[in-house]
């Protein structure tokens, strides 16, 4: 854990391509962030970090953010973490896999990461997280 009060999201993704471009995004909305790049040893990270919010790949090496987010969920100490995942699959597909294995959201990986901003901003729920998506995707239109 952290002396930081900014929010802390960690990332979860073995490409990092990905991992880079939302590590960069979330440190523009002033997001305190982590990087984890595999499944083996994710929930002592979780555990150590203490995250507002994990941003989980669904299509991990190894376990599965799936079945990682079911892990996390009957892990008494971690288990009210909120976590997102997050895949190329359609909404739809990701929608189910979300709701099976007890994930608070998904996000459909797009290119631009057009939705990160106000996904995060939801699910961390600060006023100012929500000022900065806003802003910025008002200055894109």
């Amino acid at each position: 854990m952290t002396d930081d009060p900014r929010p802390t999201v960690l990332v979860v993704d073995d490409d990092p391509l990905v991992r880079r471009a939302l590590e960069r995004l979330l440190v523009r909305m002033n997001v305190q962030v982590f990087i984890y790049e595999r499944s083996f040893g994710l929930l002592n990270r979780i555990a150590e970090l203490r995250p507002t919010l994990v941003l989980l790949d669904v299509n991990m090496p190894g376990l599965d953010g799936a079945a990682l987010t079911t892990l996390i969920r009957n892990d008494k100490q971690i288990a009210r973490t909120r976590v997102v995942l997050h895949s190329a699959l359609d909404g739809e597909s990701l929608s189910r896999r979300a709701r099976e294995c007890g994930a608070d959201g998904f996000l459909v990986k797009s290119p631009g990461l057009a939705g990160v901003m106000d996904a995060v901003s939801r699910w961390v729920h600060t006023p100012a997280l929500m000022e900065a998506a806003t802003s910025r995707l008002a200055q894109r239109a």
